[in-house]
């Protein structure tokens, strides 16, 4: 959708978050996306890449989100075609169900393939809605992890976001 002021205006949940400038590209779409494993005790599609599809509807059950099967630590993963600084990460967790599940998640941004060691860009302490935005402030990496450290869990994301630019109507610079 585009506004008057000729910016981007992206829609969660159906309420207006935050805005895009032109030319502000979401890396995560030509990415790659992996992930620690999929659910499988269900006949709706889990893969990875439904994170990064470029539909933000967190209903698990309308085949647009990514679910892993429940491992410690549950992880996520996006391989970005080059290293880059990321300015903001905006995630969409799964609505319908679950989104405690998210408590303690990590985002972390670097240059090892391995979720768990790179810098951590943000933590969530409490869960409150299902979309959240990280200040990641140039972090610099190839590889944009979530991991939920510490605890055997499931982890379903229905989009991942990834700007090198700072997005308008926010605190990130």
């Amino acid at each position: 959708m585009i506004d008057p002021t000729g910016l981007v205006q992206i829609l969660l949940l159906e309420q207006v978050v935050h805005k895009i400038p032109p030319g502000n590209i979401n890396l995560a779409r030509t990415g790659i996306a992996t992930q620690d494993s999929d659910y499988t005790a269900s006949a709706v599609p889990s893969e990875a890449r439904l994170a990064i599809d470029g539909n933000r509807n967190s209903d698990f059950n309308q085949k647009s989100c990514s679910h892993t099967g429940g491992n410690e630590p549950a992880w996520w993963r996006l391989e970005l075609k080059k290293k880059s600084k990321i300015s903001v990460v905006v995630i969409a967790i799964r609505s319908d169900c679950c989104m405690d599940r998210f408590k303690g998640a990590e985002l972390r941004i670097g240059n090892s393939q391995d979720a768990t060691v790179n810098p951590i860009c943000g933590k969530v302490s409490a869960v409150k809605g299902s979309n959240y935005l990280f200040c990641c402030d140039g972090m610099e990496g190839k590889y944009i992890s979530v991991v939920i450290p510490d605890r055997h869990e499931f982890l379903s994301l229905c989009e991942v976001e990834v700007y090198a630019k700072p997005i308008e109507g926010t605190h990130c610079k």
